[in-house]
């Protein structure tokens, strides 16, 4: 931004009024939104006028936590109990809590036909920083706030828009069921979230939850067989979680309506290899000799069309059946849909780590990972099923 594009954002409407309550004038009330203008030339503004009297506001946009409930603003205080901001909601704002904190926010917020509509209302949350607390402020609180005060500027929030998928048609599913009220409050919250990450997890709870359902239709099942109970139970616990996952979807899945869905991968070669392979557990199906971290056999395939009967066969497995070969495409599901949900869940080193600040990552889950698991969820859900493997 040069020099000479700075203004003050009272001289465009000066002359204007805000019925019932008219502007401040711009010679005592100087305001500016810190993510329109460049760090440096924020002082050019503050000190545009060194009149004493005048009262300066710099205007961060936030996001705040959900969970809180403010009728008017949250005073932020420093440890000296200084005033050095406020929070204001966005909401329609009570005339008698307007005062010129607001209206700095108020003019960051609207437009001119805002301003002419006469409503004092904001369609996002912002602090309204004292001018006077601005290089203590970035200094010392501006990064942390998530931490200590529920909220975070949306300059410092590095994450990508939510990748939208395009879609003209959708073909209707009879006989679907979720079984309990759990499954509908997870796959309502999934839905709602704008990020893939968020929704991969809630849906991959669904999973979890049908785990859950169908060992407690297997100890129902036992009657008064204390010890089948005990033997059911003791899996539960001991097994580890990707052998649930196959033990859930492993008699529902069609292993040709799946195929075209793990096809998609090849789009995705670095990322898959990176996850499944650089970060790779024994549980990959698709080794080479046991060798983890070893990519060969998955670029062969890839690269050659996909994972039909004819290339595992070439490329893995010989002698591979058109039954084993059902149990193969079960366990690489299983494993491709586990391995991305501890890359999301865990963010901890060991794990490769799924991220929204890279826009490839969040394409990854978009087109490949949530299409492979709607397909997965909506397989393991027919109503007439039983829930039973």
């Amino acid at each position: 931004m040069e020099k000479t594009d700075l203004k003050l954002y009272l001289d465009k409407i000066n002359a204007q009024q805000l019925s019932p309550l008219p502007y401040p004038n711009s010679d005592e009330f100087v305001v500016c939104n810190y993510t329109d203008i460049e760090p440096d030339y924020l002082e050019l503004i503050l000190d545009k006028s060194d009149t004493s009297e005048q009262e300066k506001y710099v205007v961060f946009p936030v996001k705040i936590n959900v969970s809180y409930q403010i009728e008017e603003k949250i005073i932020l205080k420093d440890l000296q109990n200084n005033e050095i901001a406020y929070l204001y909601p966005a909401k329609e704002i009570n005339i008698e809590y307007i005062n010129l904190a607001f209206y700095a926010a108020f003019l960051t917020d609207t437009d001119e036909i805002g301003i002419e509509s006469s409503q004092y209302k904001l369609n996002k949350p912002y602090i309204v920083l004292k001018s006077e607390y601005l290089v203590e402020y970035l200094d010392n609180y501006k990064l942390s706030s998530i931490l200590w005060g529920g909220f975070y500027h949306e300059d410092d929030s590095k994450t990508s828009p939510s990748i939208l998928q395009p879609k003209t048609e959708i073909i209707c599913l009879a006989n679907l069921q979720l079984p309990t009220k759990f499954h509908h409050e997870n796959a309502q919250r999934a839905i709602q979230q704008p990020y893939a990450f968020e929704r991969f997890l809630k849906n991959y709870h669904l999973l979890e939850l049908l785990y859950d359902v169908i060992v407690v239709k297997k100890v129902q099942a036992l009657g008064d067989d204390i010890y089948g109970a005990s033997k059911i139970l003791k899996e539960y616990n001991d097994g580890k979680e990707v052998e649930r996952l196959i033990d859930v979807i492993g008699s529902k899945l069609d292993s040709a309506n799946i195929r075209p869905f793990l096809d998609a991968i090849t789009q995705f070669r670095d990322i898959a290899i990176e996850i499944f392979y650089t970060y790779g557990k024994a549980d990959n199906p698709l080794l080479v000799k046991g060798e983890v971290t070893n990519p060969l056999k998955f670029i062969n395939i890839i690269t050659h069309g996909g994972f039909t009967l004819a290339n595992i066969q070439t490329y893995n497995n010989n002698t591979l059946t058109q039954e084993y070969y059902h149990k193969f495409i079960i366990k690489l599901t299983a494993y491709y849909i586990y391995r991305i949900r501890c890359s999301i869940a865990h963010s901890k080193m060991g794990e490769f780590l799924l991220t929204s600040t890279k826009p490839e990552h969040e394409q990854f889950m978009v087109n490949f990972a949530e299409p492979l698991l709607q397909e997965v969820l909506i397989q393991c859900f027919p109503k007439e099923n039983d829930l039973l493997p």
